[in-house]
């Protein structure tokens, strides 16, 4: 009876089941980055996106309202996140 220590055929099948699994692992991390990139609130600029009329109706100031106030409260608001 003959052993062999560096080939067998449970050892083939071994690693293709470890090959296997590391491709799924890596196939799943992807996958969850992707949702985790995809479930990141996106901001909207409601500015562009909003005719005035709408702005007006959904925040109860005019854009040119709005645009004054945010100038004026500019040199006070800092920034913390890098967002």
């Amino acid at each position: 009876m003959e052993i062999s220590i560096f080939s067998s055929d449970s050892d083939d099948s071994d690693l293709d089941v470890l090959a296997q699994l590391f491709y799924w692992d890596t196939d799943s991390d992807a996958e969850d980055r992707h949702r985790a990139s995809s479930r990141k609130n996106r901001r909207v600029s409601y500015t562009h996106s909003l005719d005035d009329a709408e702005f007006t109706f959904r925040f109860r100031l005019s854009k040119p309202a709005f645009t004054s106030l945010l100038m004026e409260l500019m040199p006070f608001i800092r920034v913390t996140s890098t967002r």
